[in-house]
């Protein structure tokens, strides 16, 4: 499917007067398009433009790969298969950026990262298997506090995003951390051992499981990406270069 994606993007930029090459197999990007001196852009300015297929919208794969590319002062032609992939690309990328949802305070709820939350005291957060949780931003003013939650309460809390890099291990129910012999051990809030597992996926089953961090958009990507991205459907040949559905959503 990359291949037919790939091919599509390059299609599209050279019509519009990019010269496009492909570098070996296994590069990022696997397209890069550089405009000729009449090119005409998809979206935003003429200037060098990664062409990333897509397979679908997940959140920390197009937040990571804007953000790689525009550190590199690059655009990004994401290309799909489906038009309803490309409308939740630009929903994701849409104001407010990268968040699962935003009220009309500005408060927002964020999509689970690929990381977990380190600890101060050492090893990361964990909390009971079966709650389904999320990180929403709360309170009033300019400065919102973190709270981890689960349908019907907090059971973690920071003073905002910035505090993810360490936070106390009191902040959560539960810690693990991975001993010498290479065992699971989990502690409570108070750093009193729980239990022992051989491994994470024992961990789950015994009850326990890891917090996600939260995926924050501005710890990724600072400042406007308008005009920076772009999604092509490959079947319809049509851009998708803006916001599908209104800011708060």
């Amino acid at each position: 499917m990359n291949g037919r994606l790939l091919d599509a993007g390059a299609s599209m930029l050279r019509d519009r007067g990019y010269d496009v090459t492909r570098p070996d197999s296994g590069a990022e990007p696997p397209g890069l398009a550089t405009p000729g001196p009449d090119a005409d852009p998809p979206f935003g300015t003429a200037r060098e433009t990664a062409i990333d297929p897509l397979g679908d919208a997940d959140p920390t794969t197009v937040l990571s790969r804007l953000w790689t590319n525009r550190d590199r002062d690059r655009a990004t032609l994401f290309v799909v298969d489906a038009r309803q992939t490309a409308e939740a690309v630009a929903d994701l990328l849409a104001p407010p950026l990268g968040v699962a949802a935003a009220d009309g305070a500005g408060r927002r709820t964020f999509f689970d990262g690929p990381d977990r939350v380190p600890l101060a005291e050492g090893g990361f957060a964990a909390v009971p298997a079966g709650d389904d949780v999320e990180w929403r931003e709360v309170g009033e003013g300019e400065s919102f506090r973190l709270e981890l939650r689960t349908d019907e309460e907090t059971i973690g809390a920071l003073d905002g995003v910035g505090e993810l890099g360490s936070p106390p291990r009191a902040t959560f129910p539960y810690a693990y951390e991975r001993d010498e012999d290479k065992r699971i051990r989990v502690r409570d809030f108070r750093g009193r051992p729980v239990e022992t597992f051989p491994g994470v996926k024992a961990m789950r089953a015994g009850g326990f499981a890891p917090v996600a961090a939260p995926l924050v958009p501005e710890h990724m990507l600072d400042g406007d990406v308008d005009g920076w991205w772009g999604v092509l459907v490959a079947e319809e040949d049509a851009v998708v270069a803006g916001p599908v559905d209104s800011p708060e959503r």
